[in-house]
């Protein structure tokens, strides 16, 4: 299992306070999809088959729900391209002698063929299937029909997918990847050759020192911190040209997460030391907006101790972050205006939507999970809802990094990037499916998902390994 990111390099002060893990990407609000398909190229549409699998609609449903012969889940849940004789696992109620699995994509039969069904009971099914050297990089549906001709279909249950590299993956050692911009443009820092952004499969270095956090929505400005908080602002040329951000006082700081404000404003999350002392730590969380090329003198949000960092920021001003309380405690939770922080019960909070209704991280006890607003009430719930994490024996690592309009969820889980979708209509928000999982390089495992943008066909964001090194990679939902 991976556990969060902690290899933040220091940049000249060690008193300055930094996260233990990597944020994902931008604010965003939570809404429904019709379809998601993993894919690096065009593919078919949504299955024309009913799928009896136990998805939870992304509206209301009056239809009777399907009785007897079902699939629900496959293991392995994966494959690659021209993989043979891959044994899978089926699952599901109904089955019998005689049974036959399929995979489909749309109306696509011959991408993933299966030589052989063996009924081991009526809830398991062994298929023993080909996947063709050119199969679409999706998610594919998988159907059960007995001799009688009876059919269950589980949708979009088994993805055949990979990682693609973005440009030679690395400019030098390992990658941490952060946010990624609507337009694509990726952003993050390399341990061993400093912070860059992406020009579609281009990287771009922004200077040898500094790390970048956050990127605008369409990726004209990158922010980050080089012993100040700090933005490279795109330029005409195409090149990015560094800009010191406005201090409170000049000690240091970091700017953490850019997203959308109101009147084509830009809004930045992060935090401000207020001391220079090097035996002590005093940070200030504040919001910087940049307006017409301008920056304004950071609005100041308060903490109960002597810390705090923000972290995400949404376009009205509610900002998420660790605040340090006058119990010497240093809690994650949700600054709902710059005088009201609402605590929340988690070991690292990652980011959250724009609608400021969903956070998502790390569970107390390990793994992926996601916080929520209640509908009815508008409070906060302290108490984390657990995402799905995987087959049986998996174990409990992972985290939710990134959340989209569409409230697709990105992150990782049983040593793999994972992709989850909700319902964040309902209280407490429903799992509409997954985890999903996205494949790395080669086979290997370790593939994390960091960041996802809000502009369809979804890009995520994320790394790799390749013979022990961390590369930036890529994946395309469609």
């Amino acid at each position: 299992m991976m556990a969060p990111d902690s290899r933040l390099p220091s940049l000249g002060t060690a008193s300055m306070p930094l996260p233990d893990v990597a944020p994902a990407g931008r604010a965003r609000s939570v809404g429904p999809v019709s379809c998601l398909l993993v894919t690096l190229a065009l593919t078919a549409g949504c299955s024309v088959d009913t799928p009896t699998s136990t998805r939870v609609p992304s509206g209301p449903s009056f239809a009777k729900a399907p009785a007897g012969l079902t699939v629900t889940s496959t293991n392995p849940s994966y494959a690659h391209r021209g993989d043979t004789k891959v044994s899978v696992h089926v699952f599901g109620s109904g089955f019998a002698a005689g049974a036959n699995a399929q995979w489909t994509l749309g109306v696509d039969t011959t991408s993933v063929t299966t030589g052989s069904t063996t009924l081991v009971s009526s809830t398991e099914l062994v298929a023993v299937i080909t996947v063709s050297g050119t199969a679409p990089l999706a998610l594919y549906n998988v159907s059960v029909t007995n001799r009688d001709g009876k059919k269950g279909v589980g949708a979009e249950l088994f993805a055949v997918t990979a990682a693609t590299i973005v440009g030679p993956g690395t400019i030098g050692g390992d990658v941490i990847v952060n946010e990624i911009s609507d337009q694509g443009n990726m952003v993050g820092y390399f341990d061993g050759a400093g912070p860059f952004v992406t020009n579609g499969n281009t990287i771009i270095s922004l200077g040898s020192t500094g790390q970048a956090w956050g990127v605008s929505p369409t990726g004209d400005v990158v922010v980050g911190r080089d012993n100040a908080p700090v933005a490279w602002v795109r330029q005409s040329s195409g090149s990015y040209v560094k800009e010191t951000l406005p201090a409170l006082v000049s000690v240091g700081g970091g700017a953490m997460h850019a997203g959308a404000g109101p009147n084509g404003t830009l809004m930045v999350g992060g935090y401000q030391r207020t001391s220079a002392a090097k035996t002590s730590q005093s940070t200030q969380p504040v919001v910087w907006t940049r307006s017409a090329g301008i920056w304004s003198t950071p609005t100041v949000y308060t903490r109960g101790g002597d810390q705090g960092t923000g972290w995400g920021v949404t376009g009205s001003g509610r900002m998420m972050g660790r605040n340090s309380l006058t119990d010497g405690s240093t809690p994650w939770g949700v600054w709902d205006s710059p005088t009201t922080f609402v605590q929340l019960t988690a070991p690292y909070l990652q980011t959250m939507n724009q609608a400021a209704t969903v956070v998502v991280g790390v569970l107390p006890a390990g793994g992926p999970g996601l916080w929520y607003r209640d509908v009815s009430t508008g409070r906060w719930n302290p108490t984390a809802v657990a995402l799905p994490i995987g087959p049986a024996g998996c174990g409990t690592g992972g985290s939710a990094q990134d959340i989209n309009d569409d409230g697709i969820i990105v992150g990782y889980s049983c040593g793999n990037a994972a992709v989850w979708r909700i319902d964040a209509s309902v209280s407490p928000p429903a799992v509409v499916w997954g985890p999903a999982f996205l494949l790395g390089l080669d086979g290997s495992p370790g593939a994390r998902a960091d960041a996802i943008t809000n502009t369809y066909p979804y890009v995520v964001a994320g790394r790799a390994t390749s013979n022990g090194r961390g590369l930036l990679v890529k994946w395309t939902i469609q």
